[in-house]
């Protein structure tokens, strides 16, 4: 089934996380990608030395201590300071490649494995420095990103114990009390932030993400301003202000603003999901497919894009586009790149079939679908299940 995407909230680290609620279907707010952000509470290095690790592409890992992001040899193209979260894309012996804000080599000692051995190395780090209000933020931050969000709370709880005017620590535990779905809470504590430091961008960008799914979209808007007028450059902002629109039906605006978030970050691969979404609604399928394509091309390992294209090719109102070979192959590439566990991606899969002719297994994954999150889109599956029934392909209802 559909769904686009939106960032997710920021939360200030010292560096830690966007999250992103990701309603089910339609434009959703990425829920699975974190980002480092920006300003640490301090360069303390944590005592002990990297175990070991025999790393593969794509893990995730999280900096022990500040160090600097090298092309070869000497040269330096950028820092990384400890708790900012790194992809690794590439290995060579001890040094890995990774990406960040900017890219670059760095020794494996200088990072951990973004798990319980994370978790270990900033205990040491509160236990050295019990009183740090920091500390707590970064293994905070820690507990986040591991989605284990009531030690998340307690340990952002006790930052805010010890430095009552830490507007940050306000902040992640708002992005923890979003990722819970306790929104209000969330609001509160980022109203809080703003009120401490009025020129906080993350916490004006997440509380909008907060309004926005709560269906309170004028505000969302309001909010997504103010951090675009505090940061003009701010991506992010631009890609969920793009789903404010959307969900306002002004599809013109919505495409303006992924048209700057792409301007700004050419390799935003969201932006694109994004904007091919809104390409369908406008009925200019030929865009549409263009941006789910690059978007796929630059990231060919996240489920989005397939998904996107896949349900286009297998629902198109307009016949010439559809085509259920090529939507069968990346609705399962969708569901292979998620373990088989996203409903929605299942279900795109279950209309790809159909496309294909092949209504047995179209109900067979809408069945699936249906047994992974029975409450959702209800109308939409069982009309999907009553064309199947008379042979017939599910085409896409446009609002």
């Amino acid at each position: 089934m559909v769904s686009s995407y939106r960032w997710p909230p920021l939360s200030m680290e010292p560096c830690v996380a966007f999250t992103c609620p990701a309603p089910h279907r339609r434009i959703q707010i990425m829920k699975s990608l974190v980002f480092c952000l920006l300003g640490l509470c301090g360069t303390a290095i944590i005592t002990g030395s990297a175990i070991s690790q025999d790393y593969k592409l794509g893990d995730q890992v999280i900096v022990i201590e500040d160090a600097s992001l090298q092309l070869s040899g000497d040269t330096k193209v950028g820092e990384v300071s400890l708790g900012d979260v790194l992809q690794v894309k590439a290995i060579n012996d001890k040094w890995l490649w990774v990406k960040d804000d900017t890219t670059g080599w760095l020794h494996q000692r200088h990072v951990v494995p973004l798990n319980r051995a994370a978790i270990e190395q900033f205990t040491k780090l509160v236990n050295e420095n019990p009183k740090n209000a920091g500390a707590y933020v970064k293994r905070g931050n820690v507990w986040l990103k591991l989605n284990e969000i009531e030690s998340a709370i307690a340990d952002f709880g006790e930052a805010i114990r010890l430095a009552p005017k830490m507007s940050l620590a306000y902040n992640n535990r708002g992005a923890a009390w979003f990722s819970k779905g306790e929104y209000d809470k969330a609001i509160e504590d980022y109203s809080e932030a703003i009120q401490i430091d009025p020129k906080e961008k993350l916490a004006y960008y997440n509380r909008g993400n907060v309004w926005l799914e709560k269906g309170e979209y004028d505000k969302a808007v309001e909010d997504y301003n103010e951090a675009i007028q505090l940061d003009p450059k701010m991506s992010q902002a631009y890609c969920n202000r793009g789903l404010a629109w959307h969900n306002k039906g002004d599809y013109d605006r919505e495409i303006k603003d992924y048209n700057e978030a792409i301007r700004l970050e050419p390799k935003l691969s969201l932006a694109y999901v994004n904007r091919g979404y809104a390409w369908s609604d406008k009925s200019q399928y030929d865009r549409a497919i263009k941006d789910f394509n690059e978007s796929i091309r630059l990231d060919p390992n996240v489920a989005d894009g397939y998904n996107e294209l896949a349900w286009l090719l297998a629902t198109c109102p307009s016949s010439e586009y559809r085509d259920g070979e090529q939507a069968v192959h990346h609705a399962t590439k969708a569901c292979e790149l998620t373990n088989w566990k996203n409903d929605s991606y299942v279900d795109t899969l279950s209309a790809a079939h159909a496309a294909a002719g092949d209504f047995e297994k179209a109900i067979q994954y809408l069945d699936q679908a249906i047994g992974l999150n029975p409450d959702i889109d209800k109308d939409t599956r069982e009309a999907m299940r009553s064309a199947f029934k008379q042979g017939k392909p599910y085409l896409d209802q446009r609002p």
